[in-house]
């Protein structure tokens, strides 16, 4: 298995309200200091798509995913390395 090319886990989910117009949007941030924090994601101000919040969490909890099927992987599940194998891609 090759080595991953993404940011270290673990990555947080915060809900943020934009002073400008009150419009609510998620990031996704990896740890670090306040200067050196990675923002992974951040979703869009529409407030018609509320499938917004759920898919931040989602990729907040991406770290978490990748070293269980790693693990998985690992241990001969193949299904799991054929997972690994594509991200690593």
């Amino acid at each position: 298995m090759k080595q991953t090319k993404h940011t270290p886990g673990p990555w947080n989910f915060h809900e943020r309200t934009r002073a400008i117009d009150k419009g609510v949007f998620y990031l996704v941030v990896g740890e670090g200091s306040d200067t050196s924090r990675r923002v992974i994601c951040e979703t869009p101000i529409i407030e018609k798509h509320t499938d917004h919040k759920a898919n931040a969490r989602l990729i907040a909890e991406s770290p978490s995913m990748y070293k269980y099927i790693k693990e998985k992987a690992e241990q001969g599940d193949g299904v799991a390395e054929t997972i690994i194998n594509k991200i690593n891609a």
